[in-house]
């Protein structure tokens, strides 16, 4: 009975039916529900036919478990359950090359991109393959997009391949690199790459199929495109793969975010329709993390652009919590404030922000901004001395010092430059150098204007040291050292490079006093002694005047001459005018009926006085009328000509 079921088993497997095979190996099972063989066919039936969860039961059911280690992590990762395939795998007895890749697809799939790529290379040293190495180049590709500054060697970059999927995860690595001309570049090939092939492997293939399958090549030129500045292509790309795609829930999604991000707070119905293609069931599995986060800051953006401000800053609260890392939430939440004009004490309600998320580096920035614009300098450097982490960047201690400049607080400003440059004499990192000349300059300057020349000297002769051929810091030294040192000063100079000058044009000193002395007139734009005398006499506290400007001459432009007019001929001062303006013409027409008003009731009502001027029996005897020959011509004039073609 045994033998006969096995053959059955057998001859189902050789009809490569996975139906027929399941069904053979239950037979099996149920006279045998220890055989190993029988097992393994069934497992392997079902994962075929696409049946992961029956193939996870049909081996924890299983006494031949372990012999089944790679079947049940590849039916977990089908299913994509990522977390359970790496966990399987890791406490797996077997160590096959087999069980190596797919351990790597799954470091891949959660985002642990330096373990795949580690792995991968590992795999690609002992059997190299092109598949491989196309997977090799999305694992550096999702680790560029979780964090740009991470290199990519060269070899892999250029490595040239035929394969377009190879070629397209290069476009991806380089768009994440922000290399756009060369992402276009790739991208192009791969799209060329990809039709090639289509129509190697079936020559009658239609222009139809030929674009589901470069859907998600075009979503990427879409995106280089979007980088670029050309929205409106971009967007027309986006719109022909959404309609081709409808089947494909991931390309559906991106293309539809990306076509929220091309409308801003321009048609928002429009966006709120595209935006329910990014909630698909199922695709939360098949986007990498940096897409779903993106994808939550638009939704975000989007409940801002549709004035909905309650649900905006609830989803701002929530994605705070989701993504710590990220400023954006509370640059969103921010503008919210900023946004409601009729709002009071926005600058209060900001300040509450802050107090909440003490550490928030935007929200400090943004209530500094705040407080700025509305004059009040005291608040907005305070708002930035709260984030200790802002104190040493370039751009705030600019900022900083600006803020001490306007409220008259020197010393202020130079122990904020004093802190920050000690901080950068600490850092050995890739561009502090750098940092640390700009603050040096800026202090060495900040101490000129301060008259506190000694101090200056020392800081730009900090700067000299640093880079001897610094010209503009050996100047400002020479200015310093010509209040302190006169005789040094000079000493100083002489090292100065000679001024390249024409030997047939010698330098006019006359001529350059005189220039200064007119640039410092300009400048300083002072009011006149009267005006001021005048001022001072009044005891009040009037503002110097501009000096008074030369009114410009305006210049008379010719008036345009009609083609036919003759030359020295004026012409005639009234053809520009309309014709009832004109002296001589007609007049606009009067109301001809006597009384001038128009009469109101109804048709045909008079009164008795009326009727009685109408009635010719008491009229009092009339002369009697003229011959027709003394009468006022009527008709003789010129006739009227009918008004003829069509109206307009």
């Amino acid at each position: 009975m045994s033998k006969e079921l096995f053959v059955a088993l057998d001859k189902a497997v050789k009809s490569s039916n996975n139906k027929k095979i399941i069904a053979a190996a239950d037979k099996v099972l149920q006279a045998l529900p220890d055989d190993a063989d029988a097992v393994k066919c069934k497992v392997i039936a079902q994962l075929r036919s696409n049946q992961y969860a029956e193939a996870i039961q049909t081996i924890s059911n299983s006494e031949h478990a372990g012999a089944l280690e790679y079947e049940h992590a590849y039916a977990l990762f089908r299913k994509q359950d990522y977390v359970d395939c790496l966990r399987v795998i890791e406490g797996a007895e077997e160590d096959s090359f087999r069980m190596k890749e797919l351990k790597a697809q799954a470091l891949y799939r959660l985002e642990r991109f330096d373990e795949a790529i580690e792995l991968y290379h590992e795999l690609l040293n002992e059997k190299p393959c092109m598949e491989r190495r196309t997977n090799l180049v999305a694992c550096y590709a999702g680790a560029t997009f979780a964090d740009p500054e991470k290199e990519t060697p060269s070899e892999v970059m250029q490595a040239e391949d035929d394969a377009f999927e190879h070629t397209y995860n290069r476009s991806l690595v380089a768009t994440a690199q922000h290399r756009i001309p060369t992402a276009a570049t790739l991208v192009k090939q791969a799209q060329q790459q990809c039709v090639d092939m289509l129509k190697e492997d079936d020559p009658d293939i239609t222009q139809e199929e030929i674009d589901q399958e470069l859907a998600l090549l075009k979503v990427q030129e879409g995106v280089i495109l979007q980088q670029q500045g050309e929205e409106e292509r971009a967007k027309r790309i986006y719109l022909d793969v959404i309609r081709f795609n409808q089947d494909s829930t991931t390309i559906v999604a991106v293309a539809s975010n990306n076509i929220v991000a091309v409308n801003k707070d321009r048609d928002v119905f429009n966006s709120k329709h595209r935006m329910r293609a990014t909630r698909a069931e199922g695709l939360d599995k098949k986007l990498w993390s940096t897409q779903k986060m993106i994808i939550a800051f638009n939704q975000c953006l989007l409940l801002l652009h549709s004035n909905a401000i309650a649900k905006c800053r609830d989803a701002c609260a929530d994605l705070r919590k989701q993504y710590p890392s990220s400023t954006v939430p509370s640059l969103i939440e921010a503008y919210t404030y900023l946004k409601e004009r009729k709002v009071k004490n926005k600058a209060e309600r900001l300040q509450a922000l802050c107090d909440e998320h003490p550490n928030d580096e935007i929200l400090a920035l943004v209530l500094a901004h705040e407080y700025a614009r509305h004059g009040d300098y005291p608040h907005a450097l305070s708002a930035l001395q709260r984030v200790s982490t802002l104190a040493f960047k370039p751009a705030y201690v600019g900022y900083a010092v600006a803020l001490c400049r306007r409220l008259h607080r020197p010393d202020v400003a130079t122990e904020q430059l004093d802190s920050a440059i000690a901080h950068w004499k600490k850092q050995q990192a890739e561009g502090s150098e750098e940092t640390l000349q700009s603050l040096l300059r800026l202090r060495g300057e900040l101490l000129l204007q301060q008259r506190k020349y000694s101090a200056a000297v020392n800081a730009f002769q900090d700067l000299i040291d640093a880079d001897p051929e610094d010209m503009r810091a050996v100047a400002s030294l020479i200015v310093a050292l010509a209040q302190v040192d006169i005789e040094k000063a000079e000493q100083v100079a002489s090292s100065m490079p000679p001024l390249e000058m024409n030997e047939d044009e010698p330098l006019n000193v006359d001529e350059l006093e005189q220039a200064r002395k007119l640039r410092v007139a300009k400048t300083s734009r002072r009011a006149p002694l009267d005006k001021l005398a005048e001022a001072l006499a009044s005891n009040t506290a009037a503002a110097p005047a501009p000096a008074a400007a030369k009114p410009k001459r305006r210049r008379k432009r010719k008036g345009k001459l009609p083609k036919n007019a003759e030359e020295g001929v004026e012409p005639d001062p009234n053809r520009w005018l309309p014709k009832w303006q004109r002296k001589g013409g007609k007049g606009k027409k009067k109301n001809k009926k006597k009384g001038g008003a128009v009469k109101h009731g109804t048709q045909g009502a008079a009164t008795e006085a009326e009727m009685a001027k109408l009635d010719a029996s008491l009229l009092p005897d009339a002369p009697p009328p003229k011959t027709a020959s003394a009468s006022r011509a009527v008709g003789k004039g010129k006739p009227r000509k009918k008004k003829g073609g069509r109206r307009r």
